[in-house]
Parts: C-alpha cells; structure tokens; sequence
C-alpha cells in the first residue's frame, strides 16, 4: 500500500508515503493561522487506487500579544518576577522560562508556569534566583487559538 494526501491552501502541498502499509498519518508544520486548507486522501494497494472527496479544515487564528512588563520584588523573601501583557483574545495564560536554553525547547528542561484564569490582560508571578539571567516567552491560548511573545531574556536583581 501507498498513501498520498493533498493538500491546498494558495499553492499544493502532495506527501508521499510508500513504506506505510495501513495507517497513514501525515504531519504539517508551519501551517498559517487562520487559514482554510483543502485535502484529498488517496491510498493505492494491487486492488488499485481509492481517493476520498475534498474535504478541508481551518487552523485557529493567531492570537496577538503585546505591552509586555516584567516588574521584580520578594514574596516572603524570595525574589520574584511578575510578567504582565495584553493579548488580542481573551484566553489562558503561561510563562516559559529557562536559565540555560535559549531557544525553550520543552525537551530539553525549561520550567514554566500557567494560570488558567482567562480575559486580555495577563498576570504571572514566579519566583527565581538573585543574579541569574533567564530566556523567557509569555503565551496566551483558548480553543479558538494561540499566540507566544518572541524569546526575550531578563536579569533578576540582586
């Protein structure tokens, strides 16, 4: 068995797989937000060639994020950074923060934390060490979408 899936939005995108047998999967990354895309699904076996109807799905639209402020104090003594910014839609929150990745990938360790209120003003408070400085990205996402500052990076005081 072979298994092809097209796929369209401005310009056609065909995958191949001829090693898999009977589950055909296909992974898509980079797709655009808020964008409806097209597909047929065709499998070929010795019987020969089945293709479904067109179908098509739309990703969640991006959610934009800005006025981020960082503001540093202690909580019971502990050093504390509070991240507060404002986002297009109203969803949940998280922070995504590292002292030694700067590209945060989850794999490799960085720590977050997330607060599951929801509205478009946006506020976490975490606790770091005195001195170090740390790579972070803010985020915002409900059903309808997702939205992630760039990586930007911060010293806590002290």
């Amino acid at each position: 068995n072979t298994g092809q899936a097209q796929l369209s939005s401005a310009s056609d995108l065909v995958f191949q797989n001829p090693n898999q047998w009977q589950d055909h999967k296909v992974l898509l990354n980079a797709l655009s937000p808020g964008t409806t895309y097209y597909y047929t699904l065709s499998s070929t076996n010795a019987n020969g060639t089945a293709t479904t109807q067109a179908a098509s799905f739309t990703t969640k639209q991006a959610i934009a994020i800005s006025d981020i402020n960082i503001s540093f104090g202690t909580m019971s003594g502990i050093p504390v950074a509070t991240f507060r910014w404002v986002s297009s839609a109203v969803g949940s929150t998280a922070v995504a923060f590292s002292n030694s990745d700067p590209n945060l990938e989850f794999s490799s360790g960085p720590t977050g934390i997330a607060d599951s209120t929801t509205g478009t003003s946006h506020s976490i408070t975490t606790g770091f060490e005195a001195g170090k400085t740390y790579y972070y990205k803010v985020m915002t996402y409900s059903g309808d979408g997702y939205g992630e500052s760039a990586i930007s990076t911060f010293t806590m005081p002290g």
